[in-house]
């Protein structure tokens, strides 16, 4: 999965909502400026702009931002089309994203460190038991 996910991050063109939640993780690292707010757990748009803000990247200007109407989706669209290949400021983010999952299924036991890397199968119920945890259909 993480050989997948690494070459597809550079490879793949942007998704509809991706550029708007690496925006508005961008600008949680700019001051906190909340405004982007998206509905969704700053934690993660924060956690995929990381790389970018350390190299030094910033939001699009405030009075871009104004003349959009702070509109996330227009905002975010402003930042990742402002270099010649969007994948630039996407492939950081994507990688970081890729991470996050990966550590997320080793330490919730689904990863290659949890039962299913183990090698153990999953335990099966017997027909008697399934039929006892079945609902009454009322008929005989």
């Amino acid at each position: 999965m993480a050989a997948a996910g690494e070459r597809l991050a550079a490879r793949l063109s942007p998704t509809m909502d991706e550029p708007t939640h690496v925006s508005a993780g961008l600008s949680g690292w700019n001051g906190g400026d909340y405004r982007q707010s998206t509905g969704n757990l700053f934690f993660t748009q924060k956690w995929a702009a990381w790389p970018l803000f350390r190299h030094g990247l910033r939001p699009p200007d405030p009075r871009v931002q104004a003349e959009l109407n702070f509109d996330p989706v227009l905002v975010g669209e402003a930042l990742v089309f402002s270099v010649p290949d969007p994948r630039e400021i996407l492939a950081p983010a994507r990688r970081m994203t890729l991470a996050l999952c990966l550590l997320t299924g080793v330490l919730s036991g689904a990863g290659p460190l949890g039962s299913a890397g183990r090698g153990r199968a999953p335990r099966r119920r017997s027909s008697t038991r399934r039929a006892r945890l079945s609902w009454p259909t009322g008929s005989s």
